[in-house]
């Protein structure tokens, strides 16, 4: 019976425990924090596979390329320079395909040949020249090889670099470009 009023049951007499005490809440929050900590565990594990599957893919060759762009003679127009700083090291020789223009920028198609003592390559590329900033960025494909470089097949390639200013004095030059292979 409350105290207060007589004949009223009290609080514990209905089953109302009142505010929850202090051990409780802390109780519920063990609770809580183990089962999240279990979730992550549990998540961790599940996803540990297809990180250790991702690990085993071959890693991107990273190059350098140091290219001119000029008319080498009888009205060949093509980029050519050495290619370095990876295991693909030789001369890169580009064609370009007729672009078109879009403001300040030219959108540009090549195709490229990587000729080393091992092999060569060659391939495809697509890309964009800003004419405000002479950034470029490009991709494309490596579509045939020989020799040591025949596993390169299929792979996708990005570069990326600065050119000297356009229009400008010949020969165009992108020197520290960097040209990526990445495996399909």
């Amino acid at each position: 019976m409350s105290p207060d009023k007589p004949g009223e049951p009290t609080r514990r007499e209905i089953g109302d425990q009142g505010p929850p005490r202090r051990e409780e809440v802390t109780t519920v929050k063990k609770v809580l924090a183990a089962t999240l900590v279990t979730s992550m565990l549990a998540l961790l594990v599940t996803t540990a596979p297809a990180v250790s599957a991702a690990s085993s893919e071959p890693k991107p060759i990273r190059c350098i390329v140091d290219v001119a762009y000029n008319d080498w003679g009888g009205g060949d127009w093509y980029w050519t320079g050495p290619i370095y700083g990876c295991s693909i090291s030789g001369t890169i020789k580009m064609w370009e395909l007729p672009p078109f223009f879009a403001g300040s920028t030219e959108h540009y198609f090549e195709e490229f040949l990587i000729t080393t003592n091992t092999g060569t390559i060659s391939g495809t590329d697509a890309g964009v020249w800003n004419f405000g900033t002479f950034k470029f960025r490009s991709n494309g494909w490596v579509t045939a090889g020989t020799g040591d470089l025949e596993y390169l097949v299929g792979y996708k390639v990005h570069q990326m670099g600065v050119t000297s200013p356009w229009p400008g004095e010949l020969p165009i030059t992108a020197d520290g470009a960097e040209m990526t292979f990445v495996a399909p």
